[in-house]
């Protein structure tokens, strides 16, 4: 097989970094392959598909040592129009990537600029909507989407562009599973009839090991192994997980968190979430599950306070949240955002 993507980096690092974020990369995909990236946090996973794009150095100042070919054509020489004809590459954030304000334009944002007609543009965009289930919130502002929804329209966004390589961070990260079970079948399909080079960085699932001829397993920011999935799944599958025992005893079992017919509208009258009754005891461990756009969110953000009831009510030992001031809900509840950088200010 002819390689379409060759990386030889023997550094790339970043600013005030003393250590390279990737050092020692030699390796080709082949045309029409299909590959699974997988490594712990910070293994530089994210970090080779931005070297791929040319993000870094381009958009991410970075010292590179090396060079990364596209279809023999070395990357940092590439214009960015050039590149739009490779390469579709969806982020690890999507919120970042997305530059319309309407849901709809951003779906056609990315085909408009193929230079095709107005007639293949709404017919790209109508297949992407039905494929994605989209079509009820095109109209909808794209800072209105929750998490799920808006990883979908950078998706569709990208998929409606039908390049030949499809670069994608953890594309399932954020969608409910109904929606990553009919991607990663989309994806099989696209690589098997048009041969479309594929890099996914996989979710802890392995739900994309079906479709994948080869995994690329990361470690310190180089390449641990490069292995078939069937060799990788011999080697790694059978690691043993160990479980801690959780540090506390339950000796009461009062409710803490009550909700009553509690619902919020955001603006625009955007449901985030119908009315909800239920209630928590102290030490229980809830799973929340639903789809995208579910509310599932919304409603921890009207337990945690962050928004107020649109109706009915949201009590915390036995107090409305809407009477407690933000220090003592601050003790009371930690709370971890779908997006940790919207929360990180130091």
């Amino acid at each position: 097989m002819k390689p379409i993507i060759q990386l030889d980096i023997k550094a790339l690092t970043f600013p005030d970094e003393r250590e390279p974020a990737l050092k020692n990369i030699k390796l080709n995909i082949n045309e029409g392959e299909f590959i699974a990236i997988t490594g712990g946090a910070a293994s530089g996973k994210s970090v080779l598909l931005h070297a791929i794009t040319s993000a870094a150095p381009k958009f991410y100042p970075c010292a590179l040592d090396g060079t990364v070919k596209v279809a023999d054509q070395d990357v940092s020489s590439m214009p960015l129009c050039q590149m739009a004809d490779y390469l579709g590459y969806m982020m690890q954030e999507p919120q970042n990537q997305m530059v319309n304000r309407r849901v709809g334009d951003e779906l056609a944002f990315g085909v408009a600029n193929l230079n095709l007609t107005g007639d293949e543009i709404e017919r790209r965009v109508n297949e992407i909507m039905d494929f994605l289930g989209i079509r009820a919130f095109s109209d909808r502002m794209t800072d209105a989407l929750s998490g799920g929804q808006a990883q979908k329209v950078v998706l569709g966004s990208i998929l409606a562009m039908k390049t030949p390589i499809l670069l994608l961070d953890q594309p399932t990260a954020e969608l409910d599973p109904k929606t990553s079970s009919e991607l990663y079948r989309h994806l099989g399909q696209l690589n098997r009839e048009k041969k479309v080079t594929t890099l996914v960085v996989m979710d802890k699932s392995g739900a994309v090991l079906k479709d994948a001829h080869r995994v690329l397993v990361m470690e310190a920011g180089t390449v641990k192994d490069f292995l078939p999935v069937a060799e990788y799944q011999q080697k790694y599958g059978n690691e043993k997980k160990y479980q801690r025992p959780l540090p506390f005893m339950v000796d009461e079992r009062s409710d803490v968190i009550k909700l009553s017919g509690a619902s919020h509208c955001y603006k625009g009258g955007i449901t985030g979430c119908q009315p909800l009754d239920f209630s928590l005891k102290k030490g229980d461990f809830t799973a929340v599950i639903g789809q995208n756009g579910s509310g599932k969110s919304t409603m921890l953000k009207l337990i945690e306070g962050l928004v107020k009831p649109s109706s009915g009510a949201v009590e915390l030992f036995g107090t409305a949240v809407t009477r407690k001031n933000v220090g003592e809900l601050r003790r009371r509840i930690g709370f971890l955002f779908q997006n940790p950088d919207d929360q990180i200010f130091c």
